[in-house]
Protein backbone atom coordinates (compact mmCIF):
# COMPACT_ATOMS: atom_id res chain seq x y z
CA UNK A 1 0.00 0.00 0.00
CA UNK A 2 2.83 2.54 0.74
CA UNK A 3 4.69 1.42 -1.93
CA UNK A 4 1.66 2.37 -4.48
CA UNK A 5 1.00 5.61 -3.05
CA UNK A 6 4.49 6.57 -3.45
CA UNK A 7 3.97 5.54 -6.92
CA UNK A 8 1.30 7.86 -7.14
CA UNK A 9 2.66 10.50 -5.87
CA UNK A 10 5.35 10.20 -8.50
CA UNK A 11 3.23 9.97 -11.29
CA UNK A 12 1.42 12.98 -10.04
CA UNK A 13 4.34 15.02 -9.74
CA UNK A 14 5.45 14.15 -13.20
CA UNK A 15 2.21 15.33 -14.95
CA UNK A 16 1.67 18.11 -13.13
CA UNK A 17 5.69 19.04 -14.17
CA UNK A 18 4.79 17.95 -17.77
CA UNK A 19 1.56 20.20 -17.78
CA UNK A 20 3.28 23.28 -16.17
CA UNK A 21 6.03 23.09 -18.48
CA UNK A 22 4.78 25.49 -21.29
CA UNK A 23 3.91 28.00 -18.70
CA UNK A 24 7.79 28.82 -17.57
CA UNK A 25 9.00 31.85 -19.00
CA UNK A 26 12.93 31.18 -18.39
CA UNK A 27 13.45 33.26 -21.21
CA UNK A 28 14.77 36.88 -21.24
CA UNK A 29 12.13 39.07 -22.78
CA UNK A 30 12.35 40.39 -26.42
CA UNK A 31 12.89 44.13 -26.59
CA UNK A 32 10.97 43.95 -30.12
CA UNK A 33 7.89 42.59 -28.67
CA UNK A 34 7.17 45.36 -26.59
CA UNK A 35 8.14 48.19 -29.03
CA UNK A 36 5.31 46.92 -30.76
CA UNK A 37 3.02 46.77 -27.82
CA UNK A 38 4.03 50.76 -27.47
CA UNK A 39 5.79 49.34 -23.88
CA UNK A 40 9.36 50.26 -24.51
CA UNK A 41 11.31 53.20 -24.26
CA UNK A 42 14.49 52.75 -22.55
CA UNK A 43 16.31 49.85 -20.76
CA UNK A 44 16.80 52.02 -18.44
CA UNK A 45 15.21 51.77 -14.38
CA UNK A 46 13.20 54.87 -14.27
CA UNK A 47 11.52 56.17 -10.80
CA UNK A 48 8.22 58.41 -10.37
CA UNK A 49 7.06 59.21 -7.23
CA UNK A 50 3.57 60.27 -7.64
CA UNK A 51 2.76 60.25 -3.82
CA UNK A 52 6.27 62.72 -3.35
CA UNK A 53 5.84 66.33 -1.23
CA UNK A 54 8.02 67.59 -3.37
CA UNK A 55 8.32 67.97 -7.30
CA UNK A 56 11.61 68.07 -8.02
CA UNK A 57 14.60 66.79 -5.65
CA UNK A 58 18.19 65.56 -6.13
CA UNK A 59 18.93 62.36 -4.72
CA UNK A 60 21.77 63.35 -2.99
CA UNK A 61 21.80 66.27 -0.45
CA UNK A 62 25.69 66.80 -0.66
CA UNK A 63 28.53 66.10 -3.34
CA UNK A 64 32.43 66.63 -3.07
CA UNK A 65 34.13 66.14 -5.73
CA UNK A 66 37.17 64.04 -5.46
CA UNK A 67 38.54 63.65 -8.25
CA UNK A 68 39.91 66.38 -11.10
CA UNK A 69 37.64 66.35 -13.33
CA UNK A 70 35.93 69.27 -15.71
CA UNK A 71 32.55 67.99 -15.47
CA UNK A 72 30.17 66.92 -12.79
CA UNK A 73 27.06 65.53 -13.58
CA UNK A 74 24.12 65.32 -11.05
CA UNK A 75 20.98 63.25 -10.79
CA UNK A 76 17.49 63.90 -9.74
CA UNK A 77 13.95 62.80 -9.63
CA UNK A 78 10.87 65.43 -10.98
CA UNK A 79 7.39 64.47 -11.35
CA UNK A 80 6.49 67.24 -13.89
CA UNK A 81 5.00 66.06 -17.09
CA UNK A 82 7.30 64.47 -20.00
CA UNK A 83 9.62 67.26 -21.36
CA UNK A 84 9.26 69.36 -18.62
CA UNK A 85 12.05 72.55 -18.59
CA UNK A 86 13.90 72.57 -15.44
CA UNK A 87 16.18 75.76 -14.77
CA UNK A 88 19.21 75.17 -12.79
CA UNK A 89 22.37 77.63 -11.70
CA UNK A 90 25.27 76.78 -9.98
CA UNK A 91 26.21 79.95 -7.13
CA UNK A 92 29.20 80.72 -4.83
CA UNK A 93 28.27 80.85 -1.53
CA UNK A 94 30.83 82.75 -0.13
CA UNK A 95 30.35 85.51 -2.95
CA UNK A 96 26.74 85.03 -3.45
CA UNK A 97 28.02 85.19 -7.63
CA UNK A 98 26.52 82.64 -10.32
CA UNK A 99 28.85 80.99 -12.09
CA UNK A 100 27.20 78.71 -14.47
CA UNK A 101 22.94 78.01 -15.48
CA UNK A 102 21.08 75.92 -18.23
CA UNK A 103 18.45 74.38 -18.36
CA UNK A 104 17.43 70.65 -18.77
CA UNK A 105 14.55 68.17 -18.89
CA UNK A 106 12.44 66.07 -17.03
CA UNK A 107 12.55 63.05 -18.50
CA UNK A 108 10.32 59.89 -16.99
CA UNK A 109 10.17 61.07 -13.54
CA UNK A 110 14.06 62.24 -13.49
CA UNK A 111 16.83 64.11 -15.06
CA UNK A 112 20.27 64.87 -15.71
CA UNK A 113 22.53 67.89 -14.88
CA UNK A 114 25.83 67.90 -16.34
CA UNK A 115 27.99 70.83 -14.97
CA UNK A 116 30.90 71.42 -17.12
CA UNK A 117 32.95 74.64 -15.47
CA UNK A 118 33.64 72.65 -12.07
CA UNK A 119 37.55 72.55 -12.96
CA UNK A 120 37.50 76.38 -11.84
CA UNK A 121 35.91 75.64 -9.12
CA UNK A 122 37.55 77.20 -5.81
CA UNK A 123 38.36 74.55 -3.31
CA UNK A 124 38.25 77.31 -0.18
CA UNK A 125 34.76 77.75 -1.30
CA UNK A 126 31.34 76.04 -1.01
CA UNK A 127 29.27 75.72 -4.00
CA UNK A 128 25.35 75.53 -4.24
CA UNK A 129 23.34 73.99 -7.04
CA UNK A 130 19.82 75.10 -6.82
CA UNK A 131 17.24 73.12 -9.60
CA UNK A 132 13.57 75.13 -9.91
CA UNK A 133 10.67 73.97 -11.86
CA UNK A 134 8.69 75.65 -14.09
CA UNK A 135 5.79 75.66 -11.18
CA UNK A 136 8.32 76.95 -8.90
CA UNK A 137 9.47 74.26 -6.52
CA UNK A 138 13.09 73.86 -6.15
CA UNK A 139 15.64 71.96 -4.39
CA UNK A 140 19.44 72.79 -3.84
CA UNK A 141 22.67 70.29 -3.50
CA UNK A 142 25.88 71.49 -1.91
CA UNK A 143 28.96 70.74 -3.85
CA UNK A 144 32.49 71.50 -2.33
CA UNK A 145 35.43 70.46 -4.08
CA UNK A 146 38.17 68.70 -2.02
CA UNK A 147 41.56 70.38 -1.55
CA UNK A 148 44.01 67.37 -1.49
CA UNK A 149 43.81 66.43 -5.40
Amino acid sequence: MLKNRRWATALSLILLSAMMFPFQNCAPIDPSSLEEMGQYQDPELRISDGWSQSKVSFIERAVDILEPSSELELVGTCSQSQGAVLYFQVVDVRLGSRLESGETLCDQGGFKLALKKIDGLDCQSNYEVMITSMEGEDDVIAIRKSCDL
